[in-house]
């Protein structure tokens, strides 16, 4: 093999490589391996394993599956998907797959492209704060196809804060599934013809369709569905359109939605007139919209569902637009099925409240306003129970249109309306084609007409209406209106009249009702016919129960006949009257009767014809006040009364309030004790020490008086007895008056014989007392009923305590204390206090003033008088030696405070404060200059700075001044030639105690600028730069040096090399040098930059640069050879 041929060969080899390369890059499959990053180009992401990626934008252009075993979590991810077709690609959660989404958005790149959203049975997806659009649906025309949205069929769901906007026609379906959606907004779901003919169209869009499933929807938003904008995107082939618009919230088939807490608005709005002509982009043409007859729908439409739940939502401003075409538009449509709607609210929704057809429902504590057509609409055989609702038919209260509060037709099974109100309304009530409908406490108000009916029975019971608020229609009706009627019988007193006979008769006196009332009195309530109208609105006959004619009997009473009017629920009270009083015997207390006690007891038998014995009453004041006796027949009773003469009134009560009366008279209560006085003695406890007294006294006549229980012997009350055996002590006589009932009177005398003088302890002061307190608390200790004096003024004594404050005088004060007690025996105590109130003399060594001072220990010491008893030295007791004493306290830094306090016998005290401040750090000494180690040209220069105040600065022994802790001096400066010492300068600061600081600064002063000297060159050249050389005398001294104010380094030897651009012409160069004191040489010199002349000779007549071309032509030669070299290569290999 030639090389010839191993070059072709290899080139042959190279390019088949390449092409397979090629070829593998074309015909790669789509689907690849997985993987954990989404593909950078075309193909599937397909997840079989845990994958986490955050705060990306990804762009699609194949599938994404999440596959069995895998996890997906996003977090503020942006997924686009980014094919062309209508739902051609998918995003997939399959079974026993996860996929968390948290944050970020789902959408399509594409204005018309969708893609499909899927999460298989068995799938765990948790989506919150996603937002959702360009989702795809099935684009059949029959509604048996409808699919798309995100379509869930996994129980294991929860949606929460997320956003479903501009989805077409639907934009979640459920199937058979359970999945919770929270806290979600669905809208702008844009309308989607599902039918079309020439000229007829039917457009649907949808938030939520469920089939089969069980979801669980809460406090969710649901608006502009389908989106308005939408309406009207297609057309027909004629140049008119009728268009049927069905837009929904919530559309379910056989499920068991639960929907609570949600908002419903902008549902389904349309054109405000029954007829639009727009331009329509999609058949390119103007068209004549008409809407046709709208299908029934509604926020939420259950079809046969099996549980439908929607409590606590609001249905509000729903299906606006032209109100002829709304009727059949409702907040919650159901047909067949079972459902439970509570606690929610309807606000100005076009059509109606709620429709039931053929349903099972339980409708309560509902509200509904302003709805153009029917509050509650009920067609067909269901159980239907509402209760507690109520229908206002126009919000604002005015501009009644065609509202009916409740519309039934054609209904059977079991209805059951109670406790509604109904406002505002066209009719309030509309019953059709209903054999048996039956309203019980209906509330009517502001309505036209009140009842409809048309080949219907209609009951009402406790409903606000009148024979001309009924209409009846053109097949014949019934209409029945009861009310409940409640009787009580009573007494003419008011007291009920047990199981009384009540009969009820009509206006003409025919018995209608007779019933017995039970034990309280009442007639259990009848519910009775007050008005039927039958036929129709050309015949009608009328029955009207009212008047009613109402009596009662009892205990062979028998009550007038009453009048009632019943055109209500009315309740009636119907009066017996008895007029025989009962008889009433007393078998005491009689007339007279005396006692001495206050409980007075009364009895007797008593008995009552009629109405029967209610009781027997007794009355101590005239019949102000009564007490009920206990009893009956026989009666008693005990009253506590006060002290005095009473009429006792005994009173028989009947049960209808007739009254039998007695009197009792002169019934005494006396209570009072007969009088008795004692005149000798006259007190009840007397001292003496005699041995015989005297008992002088008068009682109440008639009253017998009795000495420690001894008859006295009395004459007109007055009695007289003398004692003369009492004992040592105390000696007690009870003398006693007693009356004609009972009453006694006591008095005790108590004769206390003592000899024995009483008893005096002084506490207080003691013996041989020196004080200073002007005021002397003297107290003491003596028997009880003493009477002690001070002085000869009185002291009160409490439990044989006493005690006086006495003022003294200057110097010796006497004092006499004498006890006298109830005997008169007496005992005298004498004693004399000094009275001092002079302070002591006090003469301090040191200290004697507040100072300053650097050392830590001082000696306190002084002299005193004699009379001094204590020396305190910061509350340390000090011994005091011949009048002196003397004691060495530390002081801390700062302040220290020196007390002395000095206290005579008397308690008088002197005290000396003395402050004395510890210093012992350094003054502060602050420079702000200058700067040591500086350079200065002047003579002087300005040393300043701050001190504490009160501090004194020098500066090299000079005092400097100081104001207000500054200072500032110019000091002298000498010259100093390179290599000599600076001027040192010294600046101290003394503060008031002697301590100092101390800072040194070292200035140079140099008044001689540096010296250089430049080499010699060229003064005219051609370059562009030249060299500037030199040597610099004192290298040490300079600190700055440039050329034209380019720097320059001088070495260490002080040469120095620059190199300086030049310009054309004349260049003046500038050079200088500044030492570190400022100093500044300065030399000038100029060089001449000349033009170079060009050759005119040279290849091509380019001079000089002639040898650029020949390069260039030399490549350009290589190139070609080397191409032909190639061309002749390949020939070789070509048979000819």
């Amino acid at each position: 093999m030639t090389g010839q041929s191993s070059s072709r060969i290899g080139i042959s080899i190279g390019l088949g490589l390449l092409f397979v390369i090629v070829l593998a890059m074309v015909i790669a499959p789509g689907d690849v391996d997985a993987q954990t990053n989404p593909p950078t180009g075309a193909g599937d992401w397909n997840i079989y394993d845990v994958t986490t990626i955050s705060n990306q934008r990804i762009t699609l252009q194949g599938n994404l599956n999440v596959y069995s075993g895998g996890k997906l979590t996003l977090t503020n991810v942006d997924l686009i998907m980014a094919h062309a077709s209508l739902g051609g690609k998918v995003f997939r959660v399959r079974n026993n797959a996860q996929l968390v989404y948290n944050g970020g958005s789902i959408s399509h790149s594409g204005a018309t492209s969708t893609y499909k959203f899927i999460v298989d049975s068995g799938a765990t997806v948790t989506m919150d704060g996603v937002e959702v659009s360009d989702l795809w649906h099935n684009p059949s025309t029959t509604s048996s196809a409808l699919q798309g949205g995100m379509q869930i069929q996994s129980n294991s769901v929860t949606i929460t804060d997320c956003t479903f906007k501009d989805n077409d026609r639907v934009a979640m379906v459920i199937t058979s599934a359970s999945p919770t959606i929270k806290n979600s907004t669905f809208m702008r779901s844009s309308y989607f013809s599902y039918y079309r003919s020439s000229n007829y169209i039917y457009r649907e869009a949808f938030g939520i369709v469920v089939i089969d499933g069980a979801p669980r929807i809460e406090g969710c938003l649901f608006t502009e569905l389908g989106d308005y904008s939408t309406a009207f995107t297609d057309a027909g082939s004629y140049s008119y359109t009728y268009l049927r618009l069905n837009g929904m919230g919530v559309y379910s088939v056989r499920g068991s939605p639960k929907i609570t807490d949600s908002l419903f608005t902008d549902i389904g709005r349309m054109h405000t007139s029954s007829s639009v002509y727009m331009y329509v982009p999609a058949v390119g043409r103007y068209v004549y919209f008409y809407f046709w007859s709208q299908d029934y729908r509604g926020c939420i439409k259950a079809q046969d569902p099996l549980a439908l739940e929607v409590t606590g939502c609001n249905f509000s401003f729903n299906y606006q637009g032209y109100y002829s075409y709304t009727s059949q538009a409702f907040g919650v449509y159901q047909s067949g099925g079972s459902s439970s709607i509570k606690n929610n609210i309807w606000w100005s929704n076009g059509g109606g409240g709620v429709a039931i057809f053929a349903g099972n429902v339980i409708m309560r504590d509902n509200e509904m306003y302003d709805f153009y057509y029917y509050g509650l609409y009920i067609n067909g055989r269901g159980t239907v129970t509402v209760m507690n609702n109520i229908f206002n038919g126009t919000a604002e209260f005015r501009n009644i249109r065609n509202e009916v509060g409740i519309y039934i037709s054609q209904g059977s099974g079991s209805i059951d309306i109670r406790n509604i109100n109904i406002t505002f309304c066209q009719r309030a009530i509309y019953v059709s084609d209903t054999p048996n409908s039956k309203f019980y406490d209906i509330y009517i108000n502001n309505c036209s007409k009140k009842v409809y009916a048309n080949a219907a029975t209609v009951s009402c019971y406790n409903v606000t209406i009148s024979r001309a608020d009924i209409e009846l229609g053109w097949n014949s009706a019934e209409v029945n209106i009861y009310y409940r009627l409640t009787v009580l019988v009573t007494w003419q007193n008011g007291s009920p009249v047990p199981n009384a006979i009540v009969q009820i008769f009509n206006e003409s006196e025919g018995l209608l009702k007779a019933n017995r009332a039970d034990a309280t009195g009442v007639m259990p309530p009848l519910t009775m016919l007050q008005t039927k109208l039958k036929g129709t609105s050309n015949s009608q006959t009328s029955i009207v129960n009212s008047p009613l004619k109402i009596s009662a009997y009892a205990n062979a009473i028998e009550s007038k006949m009453y009048t009632v009017t019943y055109d209500k629920n009315t309740f009636f009270q119907c009066i017996l009257e008895d007029t025989l009083t009962p008889n009433v015997e007393i078998y005491g207390p009689f007339k007279d009767h005396a006692q001495n006690t206050t409980t007075l007891r009364l009895f007797g038998i008593a008995v009552d014809v009629g109405s029967g014995l209610d009781g027997v009453e007794v009355s101590a004041d005239d019949g102000n006040t009564w007490t009920r006796a206990n009893g009956s027949l026989r009666w008693n009773l005990s009253m506590d009364l006060l002290e005095g003469v009473y009429d006792m009134q005994v009173r028989g009560v009947d049960l209808a309030g007739a009254i039998s009366l007695y009197t009792i008279r002169n019934v005494t209560i006396d209570l009072s004790k007969p009088w008795l006085i004692i005149t000798s003695p006259k007190e009840q406890f007397i001292y003496t020490n005699q041995t015989t007294f005297t008992i002088i006294g008068q009682a109440e006549i008639g009253a017998a008086v009795f000495l420690n229980g001894e008859a006295l012997k009395t004459q007109g009350g007055s009695f007289f007895t003398q004692i003369s055996d009492q004992q040592e002590g105390l000696n007690t006589y009870e003398v006693m008056a007693v009356d004609h009932v009972g009453n006694r009177n006591i008095s005790l005398l108590s004769i206390f014989q003592d000899i024995t003088p009483p008893i005096l302890l002084v506490e207080h002061p003691p013996e041989d007392l020196v004080t200073n307190d002007r005021v002397l608390q003297i107290s003491g200790l003596t028997e009880m009923g003493v009477l002690v004096t001070i002085n000869n003024l009185i002291v009160q004594v409490e439990n044989g305590l006493f005690t006086m404050p006495m003022t003294l005088q200057e110097g010796v004060n006497k004092i006499t204390i004498q006890a006298v007690d109830l005997a008169k025996n007496h005992k005298v105590v004498r004693f004399e206090v000094i009275y001092d109130v002079t302070p002591p003399n006090v003469e301090m060594v040191y200290p004697v003033r507040d100072e300053a001072v650097n050392h830590s220990t001082v000696l306190v010491s002084g002299n005193v008088e004699a009379d001094v008893a204590e020396v305190r030295v910061n509350q340390v007791p000090l011994t005091i030696r011949f009048g002196s004493f003397s004691k060495s306290f530390k002081l801390g830094e700062g302040e220290n405070l020196i007390l002395v306090e000095v206290t005579d016998r008397a308690g008088n005290s002197i005290s000396r404060r003395y402050t004395l401040l510890l210093d012992t750090s350094s003054p502060v000494l602050v420079l702000d200059g200058p700067i040591d180690g500086m350079y200065s040209t002047e003579e002087t220069v300005r040393v300043s700075g701050r001190v504490d105040v009160g501090s004194m600065v020098t500066v090299n022994d000079v005092e400097v001044e100081v104001s207000g802790g500054f200072f500032a001096y110019d000091a002298p400066l000498a010259e100093t030639p390179p290599g000599s010492d600076p001027n040192l300068l010294v600046i101290v600061a003394y503060d008031e105690v002697g301590n100092t600081a101390v800072e040194k600064v070292r200035v140079y002063r140099d008044t001689h600028a540096p010296e250089f000297t430049v080499y010699e060159t060229s003064p005219s050249i051609t370059s562009d730069f030249t060299n500037i050389t030199g040597l610099v005398v004192d290298v040490d001294d300079v600190m700055t040096m440039t050329i034209n104010e380019i720097p320059i380094q001088p070495n260490a030897k002080g040469y120095f090399v620059a190199y300086v651009p030049l310009q054309m012409g004349v260049n003046v160069l500038v050079i200088q040098a500044t030492d570190v004191a400022g100093n500044t040489h300065e030399e000038e010199g100029t060089i001449d930059r000349t033009t170079l002349e060009v050759s005119d000779t040279g290849i091509m007549g380019l001079g000089d640069s002639s040898w650029m071309m020949l390069v260039l032509f030399l490549v350009i030669g290589l190139a070609i050879g080397l191409i032909l070299l190639y061309v002749l290569e390949s020939r070789k290999g070509v048979p000819q």
